[in-house]
């Protein structure tokens, strides 16, 4: 539980005495350290100088500390996953590009998981910002040509797209006239899974099953997804 997995490599697990030119560095090793170990990371303190300048701060775990009970109802607390882990760095802050490892807790006190990473908050947030770029505008617009001729074709044939504010392709459904006769007979049961699989571009691929009258699996509908939040699902 405490070793390196073997998706960690030398260049980044965080050693003592380290330095950096940015805390932004610094940070993205140590995240990259805790993604390849499966593990959450967050800011845990800083500390100023007289000059109000920041001169130390923590970056660790994301189930250090304990947690803290502030309702009066105790039967609506919800649960906590904290578990007060100590594993963490501690840098300090020379000058403005001069970030040191001071100190290092590689240890957890829990289990650790590599595999669902991509589900941890912290590195959820960068999946999807690589996600949202690696579909530029070039791609979007071939898609857009390519459901366009879809839909020249067979009028039946449906896609919507949802874009970022940068009007970049974010999220795509689409179902063709097959999909959508499938649909209207077999809808009862349908199952939407986002596990599937990715592409090249590290988008989910989110197709929608359904089961006809045999028994058999058949496609009502596909997406592609590039987060797993309530609004692109929606």
């Amino acid at each position: 539980m405490d070793e390196p997995s073997s998706q960690c490599t030398e260049d980044n697990i965080p050693k003592f005495g380290m330095s950096f030119v940015s805390e932004n560095d610094l940070r993205e090793l140590y995240r990259l350290y805790a993604q390849s170990m499966g593990f959450g990371v967050r800011k845990l303190g800083t500390r100023n100088g007289p000059d109000g300048k920041q001169k130390f701060f923590s970056i660790g775990c994301a189930k250090c500390g304990s947690f803290t009970p502030r309702g009066k109802n105790i039967f609506q607390l919800r649960p906590s996953t904290k578990t007060d882990c100590k594993a963490r760095i501690n840098i300090v802050v020379r000058n403005d590009f001069d970030f040191k490892i001071s100190s290092i807790i590689l240890q957890h006190n829990h289990p650790l998981s590599p595999s669902n990473s991509r589900h941890i908050r912290s590195h959820k947030l960068k999946l999807e910002e690589a996600r949202r770029s690696r579909l530029g505008n070039g791609d979007a617009e071939a898609v857009s040509h390519y459901f366009s001729q879809m839909q020249n074709k067979c009028l039946n044939f449906h896609y919507t797209f949802d874009l970022d504010e940068d009007s970049r392709m974010r999220n795509v459904f689409w179902a063709d006239a097959r999909c959508r006769a499938s649909y209207d007979y077999f809808s009862d049961v349908m199952t939407f899974d986002t596990t599937y699989l990715t592409n090249h571009y590290d988008i989910l691929f989110a197709p929608f099953v359904g089961v006809n009258h045999h028994g058999q699996s058949i496609l009502l509908g596909c997406g592609l997804l590039s987060s797993e939040d309530v609004a692109s699902f929606t």
